[in-house]
């Protein structure tokens, strides 16, 4: 529910020039992506635990997108890519994901040299 708050920094971190930082800011926002990318209409109910405002999520990548750093900028337009791709669009465009079923879709890990 709170993501879109602090998303827009950890983005910032992928600019860092130290290493480590970097490097834990890419983990985690790998480890998030995911979880994104899960079309579950339990998100959008109003009872549920869990809650994730996507109209703020994109509106951080679209603020993000502005970033002066190209990798940054790249990273971002991937998020944005990923999650329009999974919750809009084309149902007959869907690749099986890893359970068979397409439930739950495959994940490309990111990396500088996958972009």
């Amino acid at each position: 529910e709170f993501l879109h708050l602090f998303l827009g920094g950890i983005f910032a971190m992928v600019a860092d020039p130290n290493v480590a930082i970097r490097q834990s800011a890419l983990a985690f926002l790998q480890s998030v992506l995911p979880k994104l990318l899960v079309n579950n209409k339990a998100f959008e109910d109003e009872g549920a635990s869990m809650k994730v405002d996507f109209d703020k999520i994109l509106q951080s990548l679209v603020t993000t997108m502005e970033h002066p750093d190209p990798f940054v900028r790249k990273v971002a337009m991937y998020w944005m890519s990923r999650i329009v791709k999974a919750h809009m669009g084309d149902p007959s465009d869907k690749k099986t994901g890893i359970d068979g079923e397409g439930g739950i879709p495959q994940t490309t890990y990111l990396t500088a040299a996958s972009i």
